[in-house]
């Protein structure tokens, strides 16, 4: 028994031993973990009111910044009170960070602070004189100011993130001994002190989870200020498409009166200040387009409308457009078609068509002397559906490659001289990006300067499988032609064409050689295709001689020409004329014309266009004019007077609506904003009244170009829909379309 007391003893000496080094551990354990949350807690305080004050900061200059646009001085007031109560608190956070760096002389950070101070006092001074005098050269020595302010808060921001992790990183480690010591312990004590160690390391474990939770608190706010920026961004949307409004409506009477204008006897002067006035109105629509545009696809507002059409002419429409661009510069403008694309196809063939005004236009624009090339290629065919390529080649002043990255972005353009030599808004390039990519396509570009370049994009669309009569070229097959015209990219692609068609041709880039072939020939050609603008001897002059030629008597010329100035005189030397860029279908009517010796014109053709010289009988058409805007009243009353009827006038919704009741119109031309009672209202209330038996046609006048403004004028049972500015043939054929309409609706 003697030698087991000791062992007892010992083995209690142990126990109480490790049972107070456990004590001792858990009691450290905790303390560091307090330590540890404690210093966590601090930490994200500082850091919160850090950011808060950088938040602040920022909240400060915007607001100045707001304040000195602001005219209105109610809102100017409202700005004044928003920005004081700012300052006092960005005064507040800055007093308590300043207070607690005050303990330590040798912080980091608190000489950061002794840095920032005077800027810090300099946008206060500022402030208060922007209050007291509006002085603009205060508002920007605040931006000069904040450029200072907010970095070096930035900065601060991350010292004190530096700081924490620090003192976080020591705490855990220390933390991370004691619990190696407790295991260890409690390998040799496990009964004993098990359950303690757990109930530590669940204390440890909830303090991470507090920690955790304030991670996700600051994530939700990111996400909050995330939001608030894309609702910025939409009320940005929303403010460029109400400027577009206020634009357009005086935009219409502008651009309204000075089309009425030139219907008026003027001398040549008077007509050239009104063409002045219609085409800088219509390079500021364009302008407020591209506004628009970029609006509408930032806010996701822009949907394709993909319908049936022919891509061949419609690309052969779009050069049309740019003809008289080109003939004035002196430059070919020409279209090279593949001939296995379908000849129909399904896609929005107005955003198409837009997207290659867009490059064409810059093509021309930076393209002084040569040639702008349109190609069309068909890439890949996959049952209904084919891949196209289209290409806009010039041999304009080309691009630098530092600037190609950044080409398509909007507001960017390739430099500031160019800016100034040509104009522009940089949003073309970035809104044909957008819609072919809407199209499922990319766009790029090659470029060299001083030899020019390439914009290429692909899109896939779907081929129209229904029937559709095609053109018969075989009357062309065998024939034989010459080729005449100096420009190779001419030669190149007609002779791609003839070859199409089966035809057998003779290419001449030289005048002089023309004369030396036509003086030795034994066999004519069955037609010549004969440029006008050639080096030495042009088209007319070569013409002249080849007729003396005898063997030419009878040889039909077709003249291929650019020029609009042409007299009539010297269209008499040739078989046929057709303007440039080449339509391919025409080019190939008239070579069978020709060859046949048929009319001109065909019936159909004749027909449909007498019966637009002879127009419709509108003066049994009631009409009744919705509109505030007395100039666009004005403007739209002269109008329908040139065309042979007239309108009854209401200035406002209401007085519309209680004329509609008391009187039967057919046709009611409604503006969307005015006063008493809008558009929509009054339209809803005439279409909805019982007491009014005949519906009238109520067609939209809006300055609204959105597509969710046509949905809602539909959806108030409007017929149509005519955005402003609105020209005299928009209203003509409008007219027509709905006067037929009505005359058909009282025979039945």
């Amino acid at each position: 028994m003697k030698n087991k007391a000791p062992n007892i003893e010992l083995v209690k000496r142990k126990y109480f031993f490790a049972l107070g080094g456990i004590a001792l551990l858990l009691i450290l354990s905790q303390l560091v973990v307090q330590l540890q949350i404690k210093s966590q807690e601090n930490d994200a305080h500082i850091l919160n009111v850090a950011g808060r004050q950088r938040m602040l900061s920022q909240r400060l200059v915007k607001g100045l910044m707001a304040y000195s646009w602001e005219k209105d001085p109610v809102l100017q007031q409202e700005w004044e009170l928003k920005i004081l109560e700012t300052r006092k608190l960005w005064i507040e956070s800055h007093q308590y960070l300043i207070s607690l760096e005050k303990n330590d002389p040798d912080s980091r950070i608190g000489f950061l602070y002794k840095k920032l101070e005077p800027a810090r006092v300099r946008i206060l001074d500022n402030t208060d004189l922007i209050f007291q005098t509006h002085n603009s050269e205060a508002t920007r020595k605040v931006l000069q100011d904040a450029d200072i302010y907010l970095p070096f808060m930035n900065y601060i921001v991350k010292e004190y993130e530096k700081e924490s992790n620090r003192a976080v990183a020591l705490l855990s480690r220390l933390e991370l001994g004691i619990l190696a010591l407790a295991i260890l312990l409690l390998i040799l004590e496990a009964s004993l002190i098990f359950f303690p160690i757990i109930n530590q390391l669940v204390a440890s474990i909830n303090a991470h989870k507090k920690t955790q939770l304030a991670l996700e608190t600051q994530n939700k706010e990111l996400e909050v200020a995330k939001r608030e920026a894309i609702e910025a961004n939409k009320a940005k949307s929303s403010f460029l498409a109400n400027m577009s409004h206020e634009i357009r409506t005086p935009m219409n009477g502008i651009m309204g009166m000075a089309d009425l204008l030139t219907q008026t006897e003027l001398d040549i002067d008077q007509k050239d200040y009104v063409n002045t006035i219609s085409s800088s109105a219509e390079s500021l629509l364009l302008i407020i387009n591209d506004i628009l545009d970029l609006s509408k696809i930032e806010a996701g507002k822009i949907e394709l409308d993909p319908i049936p059409f022919n891509l061949q002419q419609s690309l052969e429409n779009t050069l049309s457009l740019l003809a008289p661009v080109a003939e004035q510069k002196s430059l070919e403008l020409v279209l090279d078609w593949d001939f296995k694309i379908p000849t129909r196809i399904i896609g929005d063939n107005l955003r198409l068509k837009q997207i290659l005004l867009n490059l064409l236009g810059n093509a021309l624009k930076f393209t002084h002397e040569g040639f702008v090339l349109l190609t069309a290629n068909i890439k890949e065919k996959k049952h209904n559906r084919v891949r196209l390529e289209f290409h806009v080649i010039d041999s304009g002043i080309g691009i630098p490659p530092k600037k190609l990255d950044s080409l398509f972005e909007a507001f960017t353009q390739v430099d500031s001289s160019t800016t100034r030599n040509y104009g522009g808004t940089g949003l073309g390039l970035n809104i044909s990006r957008r819609l072919v990519e809407l199209m499922g396509g990319r766009i790029s570009v090659q470029s060299e300067v001083g030899k020019g370049s390439d914009f290429f994009f692909e899109i896939e669309i779907e081929i129209d499988e229904e029937s559709h009569i095609q053109q018969d070229l075989s009357l062309l097959a065998g024939k034989s032609a010459w080729i005449v015209d100096d420009n190779i990219v001419n030669v190149k692609i007609l002779e791609k064409t003839l070859e199409h068609w089966d035809m057998n041709f003779t290419s001449f880039t030289n005048p002089e050689e023309v004369l030396r072939k036509a003086n030795s020939l034994q066999h004519t050609p069955d037609l010549i295709l004969m440029d006008l603008n050639m080096p030495g001897i042009d088209g007319y002059q070569l013409t002249s001689k080849l007729k003396e030629v005898d063997s030419f008597n009878k040889t039909p010329f077709l003249l291929l020409t650019s020029s609009s100035s042409l007299t009539e005189e010297k269209k008499k030397l040739f078989t046929k004329v057709l303007n440039k860029p080449l339509r391919y279908s025409l080019l190939a009517q008239m070579i069978q014309r020709s060859l046949t010796k048929k009319d001109s014109l065909p019936k159909v053709e004749k027909q449909q266009s007498m019966q637009v010289e002879k127009g419709m009988d509108l003066r049994n058409i009631k009409i009744l004019l919705a509109e505030d805007n007395p100039v666009n009243r004005k403007y739209l009353l002269k109008v329908f007077q040139k065309l042979g009827t007239s309108a009854e006038i209401a200035t406002d919704g209401l007085e519309a609506y209680e004329m509609a009741k008391t009187k039967s119109f057919d046709l009611i031309y409604m503006d969307m904003q005015m006063p008493k009672m809008d558009g929509l209202e009054a339209s809803k209330a005439i279409l909805g009244n019982p007491a009014i038996k005949y519906s009238p046609i109520i067609v939209a006048l809006t300055a609204n170009a959105m597509e969710e403004d046509r949905e809602k004028c539909i959806a108030a049972g409007m017929k149509d829909f005519l955005t402003k500015p609105i020209k005299i043939q928009q209203i003509r054929e409008n007219l027509e379309k709905w006067a037929s309409y009505i005359s058909i609706q009282k025979q039945i």
